[in-house]
């Protein structure tokens, strides 16, 4: 189970971190706009709480996206598995 459970994870971790550097980017260009007056006023583009909250729910959701698959491959014989083939 942990195999696949890290096989899975692992691009999942890549994603976030990328995807979590690129939104940071995109908001501090966005800050450089002469319309981030605005921006800033309504939402805070930079909350670290929202950007780890966000990241812990899409980590949880591939995990559990991620516990179906590995909880079957538990229960797989790979004896019998290789038997049928």
């Amino acid at each position: 189970m942990g195999l696949v459970l890290s096989q899975s994870l692992r691009p999942v971790g890549i994603g976030l971190a990328a995807g979590g550097g690129l939104a940071v980017a995109v908001a501090i260009v966005l800050l450089s706009t002469p319309a981030a007056a605005e921006i800033g006023g309504a939402v805070d583009v930079l909350d670290p709480v929202a950007y780890v909250v966000s990241a812990l729910i899409m980590a949880t959701a591939c995990l559990l996206a991620v516990s179906v698959p590995a909880l079957r491959a538990v229960r797989i014989d790979p004896i019998a598995t290789l038997r049928k083939g």
